[in-house]
């Protein structure tokens, strides 16, 4: 009785996860798609870091750089660090969609690849989890 349960209990588990493992899979590829789109169809602007800001023991770089037509916008870097990756007078590469320099990011891999890379991970672990639950369900029915 108890054998089955546990064999039951792992096997509803292991589809449970693999079921997540999917859905994260979903999201991580729409994720990397984004990204990849961003890279092609975002116009790119060079940008100079004019201030670099602490908040709440993380400092973040302002990337201050001009639009196609001639705007200069100011935006906050996505990551921040301690101690500062950037030094005022550093120059960088922003991306912004076109019409919309609000949105501005600097280009670099980590700001654009953290989340998608995160959920890659994630559904790598759910689905190998998911996965070993099955086949102890499995084992212990045989």
């Amino acid at each position: 009785m108890i054998k089955s349960c546990i064999s039951s209990s792992a096997r509803i588990g292991g589809w449970f996860f693999l079921c997540l493992s999917i859905i994260s899979a979903c999201i991580a590829a729409w994720f990397w798609m984004d990204r990849a789109s961003r890279q092609t169809e975002w116009t790119k602007a060079p940008a100079i870091v004019t201030a670099v800001k602490k908040s709440a023991d993380v400092y973040y770089a302002y990337f201050t750089f001009t639009t196609a037509d001639g705007k200069e916008m100011t935006t906050r870097s996505q990551i921040g660090s301690n101690p500062p990756s950037y030094a005022v007078g550093d120059k960088e590469e922003v991306i912004y969609p076109a019409g919309d320099p609000g949105e501005a990011v600097e280009n670099v891999f980590i700001a654009h690849y953290i989340i998608p890379l995160a959920l890659t991970a994630e559904t790598v672990f759910m689905g190998l989890f998911g996965l070993i639950l099955l086949c102890v369900s499995w084992n212990r029915k045989s």
